[in-house]
C-alpha cells in the first residue's frame, strides 16, 4: 500500500495508527490541527496531510438565516456524530461543534446537542429528546452519521413538522 485516502475525521482516526509509515491524505476534516492530525496547516508533520474547506462563518450564517425564516425561534436542536474526535484542548467538543455552539449562542439561540452513533443511530431517541426539550428547529451538521442517514432523519423531521437545515444536499 502506497497511500491511504480518508474522508472526514472519523476515517482519519480509524487509520491514524494503522501503519505509521504509510501516508494518509484526507478531505473534509474541519480542523486537523485542533484534533491532533497535524502540527500546523502549513507543515502538518508526520504522515497525515490533506485539505479542509471549513468556513468558520458558516454556522453563524446558517443561524441568522434560520432566525429570519422563523421569527420567534428560540431553541434549536443540533444533530452531530458521536464518533467525531474531540479537540484535545477542548474536551467534549470537536471544532465544528464548538463553532456551531458559539454561533447559536451569539445570535441568541439556545442549542440542544444530540450526538448519535453509527451505523444504527438512535434517531427515535434523538427526536424524542427534541420534542421533550421543545426544539423549534433542527440543524444537521456535515458529519458522517448524519450524511449517511439524512433520509431517515428527514422522515421524522417532516412528521414532527420540525424545520430542518443542512449544508449537505
Amino acid at each position: 500500500m502506497d497511500v491511504i485516502v480518508a474522508f472526514g475525521a472519523v476515517g482519519v482516526r480509524a487509520v491514524q495508527n494503522l501503519r505509521a509509515n504509510v501516508p494518509v491524505v484526507f478531505a473534509a476534516v474541519i480542523d486537523p490541527v485542533a484534533v491532533g492530525f497535524a502540527a500546523t496547516l502549513e507543515r502538518p508533520g508526520g504522515n497525515i496531510t490533506g485539505i479542509t474547506s471549513f468556513d468558520p462563518q458558516q454556522p453563524r450564517k446558517q443561524f441568522e438565516l434560520l432566525k429570519q425564516s422563523l421569527p420567534g425561534l428560540a431553541r434549536v436542536a443540533i444533530l452531530s456524530d458521536q464518533d467525531i474526535p474531540d479537540a484535545p484542548s477542548d474536551p467534549g467538543w470537536n471544532p465544528l461543534e464548538r463553532a456551531t455552539d458559539t454561533a447559536a449562542r451569539t445570535v441568541g439561540l439556545q442549542p440542544q446537542w444530540l450526538k448519535v452513533k453509527g451505523p444504527t443511530p438512535d434517531l427515535d431517541g434523538a427526536f424524542a429528546a427534541m420534542k421533550k426539550e421543545g426544539a423549534d428547529a433542527l440543524i444537521l451538521l456535515e458529519v458522517p452519521v448524519v450524511g449517511i442517514h439524512r433520509k431517515k432523519i428527514a422522515e421524522p423531521a417532516i412528521a414532527h413538522r420540525l424545520p430542518t437545515m443542512s449544508a449537505a444536499a
